[in-house]
Parts: structure tokens; C-alpha cells; sequence
């Protein structure tokens, strides 16, 4: 009877009243079996309950069940989803303890666990050291573990990975490019990542959609690849995909390290046009290459506009602006960004301080200069 109402909560995904009827069969020295411990386990993991899935996955071993791999599957899966990756280890080491044979489930679930938890080096050794072991691997497993290059930019082995995935013929798809593309960004090989990325498209068996396109745009950002950004930008309005605000705000960064504040103005000009949104990362990053170029009006501009859309701005959005008036010269605006700062109560740097100080005394502006040292103490 418990057993039968038991799949039901399952079915219903009530972890909770799964629990209580487990309860109530230990009370009532009702025997476990596998079979039930499995299915509250499953219900505790389809709630992402992991504490409680480990707790039963305990009660098992207490009182003799046999615990199997799914049972093991599905108290890491219930990890795996919490990013609770110690815990996901923990199980699969006491699996080999126990002579509890991993499958392709594990191995997935494991190494997605660790990469929630940015452990991407144990995510690797994972699936490599159950790859060697014989485990059978599928895409599924392959995209978790290129993800986890993605995340540690180790290109090098995610070009391994897709040759694995060629050699097993093992069918790639939109998630296994798309991390793979990021693995090359992250290790600032753009050109590689780019090359992945047109050979994707002109194969035409896997659609580009906006994961692969951002993944292809941060490589470009990463290495500097301000054009190819704008081109990839161009592409995706040509071929329809959707472009969200942090696609924009990605080229727009892109553009901050060469100083054309120019292009950087020109794509927040095309967001208003798309009636986008434009938040504190896309002014922020459109004011930085009015830092390098000393266009302190453009930033001012910008730090308007936030004020009219009321987008909150942040210390990096002040330090932006506070150095394009120090290299340019206008040390009464830089003088002024200041004691914004200090009324709004960010957080300002000794360099900061210098850098407006300097900027007064190249102007013969000693008084100011000395405003600026009492301003310095007054922060201390």
C-alpha cells in the first residue's frame, strides 16, 4: 500500500509526502526495498532536495537494501542540480567502494556537479578517468565535459574532446559547439573559436542560435576582436537571431579597449533604436573608450543619459568617467565626479584620489589640488 502511494507522490513530484509515507513504513517495520528507495530518492532529486535524497540514500544502508547504480544516479543527480559537487564526489568514490558499477548517467551528472561548482579541473578528471575505466560516453557526457573546458578556458583538451566525439561518432549539436567555442574564447584563441564557428554555419546541420553566437561574440571580446564583433553583430540581424541587451553590451566592450568611442556610441545608438534596453553594463562599457581617448564629454553624455533612465550607477561607471576627465584634461568635472562619489558613498581608490590631484596640479588649480588631499582625508 505505502509502496503504491509512494510512486504516486513521485509521479505528483511531492518529495515531501514521499518522505512522510517512508516514515511511516519504518515506524510501522514495514519492509524497504530497493524499488521504494529509489522512487523517494527520484522524488527528492526531481525537487532538487539533496540533503533529503542523501538522507535516504543512509536510511538504505542502515537498514540493508541493496543500493544499485540508480539509486547512486539519483542522489548525485539531486546534487548535481544543487551544485553541491563535494557531495557528488563523495558518492562516487563510496560507489567504487562498494563496487557499484558508473554508468554514462553518472559520469554526466558528476561532472555537471562540478561544474556548477566552477570545479572544472574535477569535472575533467572525472570524465577522463571514467572514459579510460571503459564507461560508455554520449554527447550528453561530451558537452558536460566541454563545458568544463569552457569554464577553465583549457582549449587545448576541448579540441581533444571533439576529436573523441569524431572518432566515437558521436553526433555533435548546437551545446557541444557552443561550449567548445567558448573554450577557445576563454583561452584567447579567437581565431579558433571563429573558425568552429563558420564551420558550423556552413555546414548547416546545427543551427546557430544566440548561445553559439554569444559564445563566439565574448571570444571576440576577449581577444580584443572589436571588428569581427561588429561583423558577428551584423550576422545575426541578417539571419534573424534574436539579439538580447548582453549580446550589444559584449561588442560594445569589445570596442571599449581600442578607444573608438565612435562605434561604442553607435551601437548604444542602435539599441535605442531597437527600443532595447541599455543597463549599467552597456553605458559602463560604452564610457571606457572615452576613458582611454580622455573624451570626458562623451562620458558625462552617458552618465546623463543613465540619470534620465534612471539605470543605477556603480564604482566602476564613476572610475570610468573619473579617468576619461583626468586624461583629458578637465579636472573641474573630475573634481565634481568626485564628491559625487563621496555623497553616493562609493567606494573610492587611493589612485583615484592621485589621479584627480595630478590632474588639478598639471592645471595650476593648487587650491583645487588641496581640496582634493582634504577630500583624501576626510575618506580616511
Amino acid at each position: 500500500m505505502c509502496g503504491a502511494a509512494i510512486q504516486v507522490c513521485v509521479k505528483a513530484s511531492m518529495w515531501g509526502r514521499s518522505l512522510d509515507l517512508l516514515g511511516t513504513m519504518c515506524r510501522e517495520h514495514i519492509e524497504m526495498d530497493t524499488i521504494i528507495g529509489n522512487q523517494v530518492i527520484t522524488a527528492c532529486e526531481q525537487s532538487s532536495e539533496w540533503p533529503r535524497a542523501l538522507d535516504v540514500l543512509q536510511l538504505m544502508v542502515e537498514r540493508s537494501v541493496e543500493i544499485g547504480t540508480v539509486s547512486c544516479n539519483a542522489a548525485i543527480s539531486a546534487c548535481s542540480k544543487a551544485g553541491a559537487w563535494t557531495w557528488a564526489l563523495e558518492l562516487l568514490r563510496s560507489m567504487g567502494q562498494a563496487h557499484i558499477e558508473g554508468n554514462v548517467v553518472t559520469c554526466s551528472s558528476v561532472v555537471s556537479a562540478c561544474n556548477r561548482g566552477d570545479r572544472w579541473d574535477e569535472a575533467l578528471v572525472v570524465f577522463l578517468a571514467m572514459s579510460e575505466a571503459g564507461v560508455a560516453t554520449n554527447r550528453i557526457a561530451y558537452n558536460s565535459a566541454l563545458r568544463a573546458c569552457e569554464i577553465g578556458g583549457v582549449w587545448r583538451t576541448a579540441l581533444l574532446l571533439l576529436e573523441g566525439m569524431g572518432n566515437g561518432r558521436i553526433d555533435a549539436d548546437d551545446r557541444t559547439y557552443t561550449a567548445a567555442i567558448g573554450a577557445f574564447g576563454e583561452g584567447f584563441e579567437c581565431e579558433r573559436a571563429l573558425a568552429i564557428f563558420d564551420a558550423v554555419g556552413q555546414s548547416g546541420v546545427v543551427p546557430r542560435g544566440p548561445d553559439m553566437f554569444g559564445a563566439a561574440l565574448r571570444a571576440c571580446e576577449r581577444s580584443g576582436e572589436w571588428e569581427e564583433a561588429v561583423h558577428l553583430l551584423r550576422t545575426m540581424v541578417d539571419v534573424r537571431v534574436p539579439i538580447i541587451t548582453i549580446a550589444y553590451n559584449v561588442v560594445i566592450s569589445a570596442c571599449g579597449g581600442t578607444g573608438d568611442w565612435r562605434k561604442a556610441f553607435q551601437l548604444v545608438a542602435d539599441m535605442a533604436d531597437r527600443k532595447m534596453d541599455r543597463d549599467v553594463i552597456t553605458y559602463t562599457s560604452a564610457i571606457r573608450p572615452c576613458q582611454k581617448s580622455g573624451y570626458w564629454m562623451g562620458a558625462l553624455d552617458l552618465m546623463d543619459a543613465m540619470v534620465e533612465r534612471s539605470v543605477q550607477m556603480g564604482g566602476i561607471t564613476f572610475s570610468a568617467a573619473l579617468d576619461a576627465c583626468c586624461v583629458g584634461g578637465a579636472w573641474g568635472q573630475a573634481l565634481e565626479l568626485l564628491n559625487s562619489m563621496v555623497k553616493q558613498r562609493v567606494e573610492i581608490s587611493e589612485f583615484q584620489h592621485s589621479s584627480v590631484f595630478n590632474s588639478c596640479m598639471r592645471a595650476g588649480r593648487r587650491r583645487e589640488a588641496a581640496e582634493v588631499r582634504e577630500l583624501t582625508g576626510y575618506m580616511s
